[in-house]
């Protein structure tokens, strides 16, 4: 990951993004790749979702919003961000 890049989320989230296209991703639609927080399609929503599961398994926020400001989760990935939030905390 280019530490020079300049987005707006927290760099732990891009890299779970990014471990997301890797574990979780379509190898061979990924030949050329830039991280796009914006991207609500395909391979990048599902990288954002993946990324959010991964982050709250390591840690459970006490609330989805404080989840979202800590790592800088745009503000058009709230819904899947308290889906997730329930979903782990129902199971724990």
């Amino acid at each position: 990951m280019n530490m020079n890049f300049q987005v707006n989320v927290d760099y732990c989230y891009r890299l779970a993004h990014e471990i997301s296209h890797i574990l979780y991703g379509d190898h061979d639609a990924q030949a050329v790749y830039q991280f796009s927080e914006y991207g609500k399609r395909g391979e990048e929503l599902l990288a954002h979702r993946n990324a959010i599961k991964m982050l709250m398994k390591i840690k459970v926020p006490s609330n989805p919003i404080n989840f979202m400001d800590y790592y800088r989760i745009p503000s058009w990935l709230e819904k899947d961000v308290i889906k997730t939030f329930r979903e782990v905390t129902i199971v724990e």
